[in-house]
């Protein structure tokens, strides 16, 4: 097996490209080589063949992605600019043309020349860089490089970057960026074909236009994103021609299409799923992956008019196995590539951003206040007053606040009214940044404290009177590229209490402007002005409306730690109901962003689901306020209710916080879709693989032991998920239960954190790792609010399910399961067993507060495993009384759990 790379001087601008003359020793410029992974001489237990591979061919520029068995998923082209194809300088008429393809030459013998290094990814092998010329000419116009990494840094796993760079430029071309240049690309190495595959009896698959075969082990599914929104990633067959002729690929707007094309993932009918990730790896606002005809091209977007020497532009390929697990590698190796990869250390963006740790109230879209009062004649300042008052005198311990457009003036005589000043209206707070609001006491009656703010903003208006050297402006919008600006509008309204700016119309820009799209240099200045005076003001960023492009340069920012990962909300209105098949009406999916968090969590960005009413009897009629409250928690971004004043179920709210300290209970990171589920969406290719199954997980680890948050919704066939679909190993035994109904059995029971445990599907199973222990999720659930039977014809079902761990000495900890996350590293500070068999754990919280946990003993775990269904299980539930540091230590012995105030001593590491 053969594999490509390259050698990279790395780039010390921070601007990622410098100029390179056209003098400079091609030492600067990446190299394109191969090393051999494995040979007949390795030895047994060496290094896992990797799953897929670049096979590299005789000639220059002939490479493919291969599978270990030889298998091509992916066959390679040479290097295309301005619709070009090019040859290689050095071997122009000197050599033989490849037999295959006239425009790729024979190797020369000195170009098996193997070097390696390391960079901030790891130690990697590479060759001599390829110099490309049009036919008939010396000159050179691109230099091209592939750098491959060793498998053993990463599992096994296949890691290539592959880097084009323009020594001399590229100069201006005449078609501007509205003319269709979104979807192409300038340049494109690498490009990809997809080879013929040998198939019997195909078939004609409508949903794809694609004549495939649905049994041949060669076909594989995609998934991409691409939309402004964030929410409507697609899965569909790969076959030849589906992506191609796929509808969502076409340039209509900032709505959908390739122009904001993200990762796109390949992946085989396997288990688990061979995967490809393909995506760029640096200037990512100017990196575009399209399909130009049937090619898949990666390289220079097509807008941009104008390539300054020394100009580079990178793409990533990794392979593995599992969609998810490769996934996440890739993003990984973005992190550490930026030098980023602290952030994907639990909580690490949690810390900075209070949102994302504390329980807030939004009015953006879709809330009781966007740009609504209490009343006539009632200013915005004083519903929000009354706001916080009514959050106070009922005990809901709001930490934070959102306000979105309607507080700043903007030019309505433009489309879609930007911003003038980022300021408040007199009219909407008359007393400007010092609103009164901030004066009320907080929950505990202690002293005022200033509630920390969400802040919205939008793009600017051409005639914004602040300085227009801060601008590049034209005529609908003026685009802020300097520093200045953003620490001359943040800085003012630190003492309002901003803590986290919200950029929204970030895709609306970029498409109606021509300067980031033509240019090179606007684009990337408007994100590192926002992100250094965050930076400095020690603010957080969320990104709204926004394309993938744009998630994907935030490895080269420090500020920004979430984004929108959904579309606006907006209750639905009516009593007709939702189902997954409803998208006339995006609320009835809107909280579908478990493939969108994917993407985002990889790179260490937190997915934001958006505001969302709390319950079925809002107006107009929210059909899902569980579910919607539910997947906000499982986000691991904001939990912002948004109902009107008096109307807000606390009931569903309270089982995200983690007490009267408004604090979050969250897993470690975002829910997203299980392996399995791609696979299954293979067997109901009628609907295409759009109608992926929604199943999706999160977790929390507890020294080396897992609990899992196991979401399934609206199934139209039973799914069963065994251990080793959720990571377990293979000795692991664990609990499962359903949280509606044991922990949600009527009102009063939800109320208190009640729970009521049974043997039986739907209710708790014991689980092992072997293929006869499966969790069944069935279709149906529990709909609406979950226990008004009223509601039952509205809401779209669905099923939530934890998953415990058994430990070594038989002891099961539930955790607090009065909590949707009974589990998580926010309430349980330390955990493990004793010397004496028994179970120890540090519970933390807020300053004297009383903490119910409730553990299943050895005994009981024996039962279940050998019960009939109906069997009532017995828990052993503790009230942990926290002192005024915040913590308790709960022992179990034999058949009973204590909380002491003694620390935790002889906990048997896990």
């Amino acid at each position: 097996l053969i594999s490509i790379c390259m050698y990279a001087r790395p780039h010390a601008s921070k601007m990622g490209w410098r100029h390179l003359p056209p003098t400079e020793p091609s030492w600067f410029a990446l190299s394109v080589g191969m090393v051999l992974l494995c040979n007949s001489s390795a030895s047994a237990g060496q290094s896992e063949v990797p799953p897929l591979s670049i096979r590299l061919g005789p000639g220059l520029g002939d490479y493919a992605v291969v599978e270990a068995n030889g298998a091509e998923w992916l066959r390679g082209e040479a290097a295309v600019v301005d619709g070009t194809q090019l040859v290689p300088c050095d071997l122009e008429a000197a050599e033989p043309t490849h037999p295959v393809n006239e425009n790729i030459k024979q190797r020369k013998p000195h170009s098996a020349r193997i070097q390696t290094g390391m960079d901030a990814v790891g130690p990697f092998s590479s060759q001599p860089d390829v110099h490309w010329c049009h036919q008939g000419t010396s000159t050179v116009v691109v230099i091209t490089a592939m750098k491959t990494y060793s498998p053993d840094e990463f599992g096994g796993n296949l890691v290539t970057t592959i880097t084009q760079t323009f020594p001399h430029g590229l100069s201006e071309t005449n078609k501007p960026y509205t003319a269709g240049g979104q979807t192409t690309t300038r340049t494109s190495f690498p490009s990809f074909v997809q080879p013929p595959l040998t198939r019997d009896a195909p078939v004609q698959h409508a949903r794809n236009n694609a004549t495939v075969n649905l049994t041949s082990p060669l076909l594989n599914g995609f998934t991409y994103w691409g939309a402004s929104g964030m929410h409507n990633e697609l899965n569909r067959l790969w076959a030849p021609g589906a992506f191609a002729n796929n509808d969502s690929c076409d340039a209509v707007g900032d709505s959908k299409g390739c122009d904001g094309m993200g990762p796109l993932v390949i992946y085989s009918n396997t288990t688990p799923p061979t995967t490809l990730v393909i995506s760029g790896a640096s200037e990512f606002l100017h990196h575009q992956t399209a399909m130009m005809g049937k090619t898949l091209s990666c390289g220079v977007r097509g807008t941009l008019r104008t390539v300054p020497p020394g100009y580079s532009v990178s793409t990533i390929l990794v392979g593995g196995r599992g969609v998810t697990a490769t996934t996440r590698l890739w993003g990984r190796v973005l992190l550490q590539q930026h030098g980023k990869e602290a952030r994907l250390i639990p909580g690490s963006a949690a810390n900075r951003d209070p949102s994302l740790r504390y329980l807030s109230y939004w009015t953006d879209r879709g809330a009781a206040y966007y740009y609504n009062t209490e009343g006539p004649n009632i200013t915005a300042e004083q519903t929000m007053v009354d706001v916080k008052k009514w959050m106070i005198d009922n005990k809901i311990p709001t930490r934070v606040y959102q306000f979105d457009s309607w507080w700043y003036p903007k030019d309505t005589a433009l489309p879609g009214s930007p911003v003038l000043l980022w300021e408040p209206l007199p009219s909407v707070f008359p007393d400007g940044f010092t609103v009164p609001w901030l004066d009320t006491p907080n929950q505990t009656g202690a002293a005022a404290t200033r509630s920390p703010l969400v802040l919205h903003n939008r793009a600017f208006s051409p005639k914004t009177p602040y300085n227009k050297s801060w601008f590049v402006t034209e005529a609908q919008l003026a685009l802020p590229v300097r520093t200045e600006l953003f620490l001359h509008i943040m800085a003012p309204a630190l003492p309002l209490g901003l803590r986290v700016y919200e950029q929204d119309w970030i895709s609306l820009t970029h498409m109606k402007m021509a300067a980031p799209q033509e240019s090179v240099l606007p684009a990337r200045e408007w994100f590192a002005a926002m992100d250094d005076a965050a930076t400095v003001l020690n603010l957080t960023i969320q990104l709204c409306m926004q394309f993938p492009r744009h998630v994907l340069h935030t490895v080269e920012l420090s500020a920004v730690t979430q984004a929108r990962a959904s579309a606006d909300y907006h209750a639905v209105g009516t009593t007709v109901g939702c189902s997954l098949d409803g998208v006339a009406n995006l609320t009835c999916t809107q909280w579908n962003i478990g493939l969108t968090s994917l993407f985002f969590s990889a790179i260490g960005i937190v997915p934001s689901k958006d505001n969302f009413r709390s319950t079925v009897n809002s107006t107009p009629c929210e059909p899902n306020p569980l579910l919607q409250a539910l997947v906000a928690g499982l986000s691991g971004g904001p939990v912002g209710p948004s109902d009107p004043i008096g109307t807000m179920d606390f009931t569903t709210v309270h089982h995200i916080g983690r007490g009267p300290d408004g604090y979050l209970n969250k897993p470690d990171a975002a829910a997203t879709p299980l392996d399995l589920t791609f696979n299954l969406g293979f067997g109901d290719v009628d609907r295409g693989l759009d109608s992926l199954p929604t199943v999706w997980s999160a977790s929390t680890q507890l020294g080396l032991l897992t609990w899992q948050y196991v979401l399934a919704v609206g199934l139209s066939s039973p799914v069963a998920v065994g251990l080793d679909d959720l990571g377990y190993g293979a000795a692991t035994q664990a609990v499962a239960f359903e949280y509606f109904p044991e922990c949600w059995r009527n009102e009063t029971a939800a109320q208190r954190g009640e729970c009521s445990f049974e043997v039986g599907l739907g209710h708790t199973v014991l689980l092992k790792n072997d293929h006869n222990s499966r969790l069944v999720l069935r279709p149906g659930g529990v709909r609406g609010n979950g226990v008004n039977e009223s509601t039952a014809d509205q809401g779209t079902p669905f099923r939530y399910v934890i998953v415990a761990p058994v430990l070594t000495s038989g002891w099961v900890l539930l955790g607090e399961t009065g909590k949707f996350f009974p589990a998580t590293r926010d309430r349980i500070k330390a955990f493990g067993s004793t010397t004496s068999g028994g179970l120890q754990g540090e519970i933390q919280g807020a300053p004297n507060e009383h903490v119910k946990v409730e553990c299943f003993t050895p005994s009981q775990v024996r039962t279940m495993g050998a019960a009939p269904a109906g069997t009532a299980l017995r828990t052993i539930a503790t009230v942990c009384p926290l002192g005024s540091d915040g913590l308790a230590t709960l022992r179990c012995e034999a058949d009973e759990c204590t909380c002491v105030a003694a620390e935790v001593s002889d906990v048997v590491p896990l």
